[in-house]
């Protein structure tokens, strides 16, 4: 005859199915994980730059910033007047655009041309 008392303590352990066994198991590698993906989350955040690709411009100088709000200064003065499509403002408007352009492309194709042969 089976003793009762042992009867008792074996019936709650085969009640248990084997997800019940794994679920501090489960746990653990759940949380093992979170803490791998926050570390990868905190490390990106340090080393990989959240802006877009042109965002540093080092090559960028005080004659781009002074041609850059010659620009939108003469730009500024043909909007308030109406944006004639001829006359002096217009004229200015157009050369000082292109003046600034053009600086630009100077400043930049240097910069350009040495990553692109390096």
């Amino acid at each position: 005859m089976i003793n009762c008392l042992a009867f008792r303590c074996l019936i709650p352990i085969c009640y248990l199915t084997l997800s019940d066994l794994m679920k501090p198991m489960l746990a653990s590698i759940n949380s093992f994980y979170a803490d791998i993906v926050q570390c990868l989350w905190d490390s990106s955040v340090l080393a990989v730059s959240r802006r877009k690709q042109n965002f540093y411009k080092f090559w960028w100088d005080e004659e781009l910033n002074l041609m850059k709000e010659q620009a939108i200064q003469s730009f500024t003065t043909w909007k308030n007047i109406g944006k004639p499509r001829c006359g002096k403002e217009f004229d200015n408007m157009r050369f000082d655009k292109l003046k600034y352009k053009a600086l630009i492309r100077s400043k930049e194709q240097p910069v350009l041309r040495y990553f692109l042969t390096v």
